[in-house]
Parts: C-alpha cells; sequence; structure tokens
C-alpha cells in the first residue's frame, strides 16, 4: 500500500466519523503520544475521567514547583548570597526542566479533554478503537511515520489542533438543545456532563 493511500484511508476514519480531514494528522500525531487502549471500549470514557483528575492534581503539583522555583530564583538574586551566581544557573536550569515538563502535561490534559468532548459529540468509541488499530499497526505507522513525527515535534501545531477540535464539539454541543426542541416542540433537558469546565491553571 503506498503512503498516500495509506494516508488516504487513515483519514477516511475522521471523515466518516463526520470530523473534517484536516484535523486528522493533528488527532493522529497527539494519540500517537498520549492515546491508549485504555481510552477505547467500553470502560473508555471511565478510563479518561480517571486520568484527567490525576492529570489535574499533577498539573496542580508542578505549576506550584515552578513557583516555588521563581520565588527562590529572585530570592537569591536580591540577597546575593555565597556563589548566588551558581546558585541561580542551577535553579534555572531546573525551572527549564519544569517548564517542559509542565508543557507536555498540559498537552496531553487537553488531549484528554478533547478525548471526553468528542465521547458527548460523535461515535467516539468506535473510531478511537478504529484509530487505535490502525496507529498500532506496523505496516500503516511506517508509511506516514514521517509526517506524523513532524507533527509530534511541533507542539505548537498539535496544541492549535487539539484547540480547533475542542472549540468545534463544543459548538456542536451548543446546538442540540435547540435542535431538539424543534424536533420534539418541548424543552429537553441536555444529559449532565462531568466537569468539562475544568480549566488548567
Amino acid at each position: 500500500m503506498s503512503k498516500n493511500n495509506t494516508l488516504d484511508e487513515l483519514m477516511d476514519l475522521y471523515s466518516n466519523a463526520g470530523l473534517q480531514p484536516r484535523w486528522g494528522m493533528g488527532f493522529s500525531a497527539s494519540w500517537v503520544k498520549f492515546g491508549s487502549k485504555r481510552y477505547t471500549g467500553k470502560k473508555g470514557i471511565q478510563n479518561i475521567t480517571h486520568d484527567l483528575q490525576d492529570m489535574y492534581v499533577v498539573l496542580e503539583k508542578t505549576s506550584e514547583k515552578i513557583e516555588l522555583l521563581k520565588n527562590t530564583e529572585k530570592n537569591l538574586v536580591q540577597s546575593k548570597p555565597t556563589m548566588w551566581d551558581v546558585k541561580v544557573d542551577t535553579i534555572r536550569k531546573q525551572l527549564d526542566a519544569e517548564s517542559i515538563n509542565f508543557g507536555q502535561l498540559e498537552l496531553r490534559y487537553r488531549f484528554l479533554t478533547l478525548l471526553r468532548s468528542m465521547y458527548s459529540v460523535i461515535s467516539t468509541q468506535e473510531l478511537l478503537n478504529n484509530v487505535d488499530k490502525f496507529l498500532n499497526n506496523r505496516k500503516n505507522t511506517d508509511s506516514i511515520k514521517e509526517s506524523l513525527r513532524d507533527m509530534m515535534m511541533n507542539e505548537k501545531e498539535m496544541k492549535s489542533s487539539m484547540e480547533s477540535m475542542s472549540d468545534y464539539m463544543d459548538a456542536v454541543r451548543g446546538t442540540r438543545p435547540s435542535q431538539q426542541m424543534k424536533e420534539n416542540s418541548r424543552v429537553v433537558n441536555p444529559p449532565e456532563e462531568s466537569n468539562d469546565d475544568v480549566e488548567v491553571l
């Protein structure tokens, strides 16, 4: 199978689920980096919600650690104790490492939030199962791995793709109650959702 045919096959998975093909590469790269078979099947949404809760705690702790490092750096610069410049350099290296770590954690949090939104809008269980099978097939991933690797290395583009998809999911969810009222000629209460509005610090 040629690269183009394989890529077209992958894009068809998203198109058949009602998603724009332009999101395909971004979501595929996100799935390769953060996805798991745990997020498919009947317990997929439960596992996503559980991991989101864990991720929120980790993000809070990492954010607090970064703030502590910033304060330590500031105090060292102001007080200038013995070998303060060496100590500041060490603190700044730790700060850089923690900032990179926080960026990765935030990306994964956004990914999990997107997955949860998808479950409330489209037939996600079937889609994720097919995407997982496709991307875990070495023959398939070998043929498009360069494209996925490029996207995975471009965190800004990956983040933008996830935000675009999330905006679409939010827009679809926002229109559903009014559509149902028109169809049923009565007020329909949308199903309760679990803390979709939790924000990253």
